[in-house]
C-alpha cells in the first residue's frame, strides 16, 4: 500500500510540473510596434485593455508594466502583477521598445512533445526494469 501511495504522489508532482511548464512555455514576447509612438501604443491598448507590456527605455533598461494604460504622452501601470501594487509611469518619449506576451504554437508543441517523450521514456524504462525483476525471480525459483 505504501508503494502505491508513493507512486500516486510522484504522479501528482509530475503532473503539476508538466502543467507549470506548459503554461509558462506557451507564450513568447513579441514587439507591439516597430517604432513606439503614443498612437501605436494606444492602438494596442485599445485592442488589449489592461495589457502587460515589456518596455525598454532610452537607457536600455527593460521592465514590465502591468495593467498598462496611456494617459497623454505617459504610459501608466503597475510594477508587479502581485502585491505590493506600486505604480509606475514612463514618458513615451523615453520608450525605445514595446513588447507584449503572445501565444506561441511552436513553444507549446515543443513542450508537449518534450513532456510526451519524457513520459514515454520513463514508462519504457519502468517496464524494462519490471521485466528484469520478473526474470530474476523466475531464475532463482528454477535454480533452487
Amino acid at each position: 500500500m505504501g508503494h502505491e501511495v508513493l507512486r500516486s504522489g510522484r504522479t501528482l508532482v509530475t503532473a503539476q510540473v508538466a502543467v507549470v511548464l506548459l503554461l509558462t512555455s506557451c507564450s513568447a514576447t513579441g514587439p507591439v510596434a516597430s517604432a513606439p509612438t503614443p498612437a501605436s501604443i494606444q492602438g494596442y491598448l485599445d485592442r488589449h485593455p489592461h495589457a502587460a507590456l515589456r518596455i525598454a527605455d532610452s537607457v536600455g533598461r527593460s521592465q514590465w508594466i502591468y495593467e498598462a494604460e496611456l494617459r497623454g504622452d505617459t504610459l501608466h501601470g503597475l510594477r508587479t502583477s502581485t502585491m505590493p501594487r506600486d505604480s509606475i509611469a514612463v514618458a513615451v518619449i523615453q520608450i525605445t521598445e514595446v513588447a507584449a506576451p503572445r501565444f506561441s504554437t511552436t513553444r507549446t508543441l515543443g513542450i508537449v512533445g518534450g513532456v510526451a517523450a519524457v513520459v514515454g521514456i520513463w514508462r519504457a524504462s519502468a517496464r524494462l526494469l519490471k521485466g528484469r525483476a520478473r526474470l530474476r525471480c523466475s531464475w532463482r525459483l528454477t535454480s533452487a
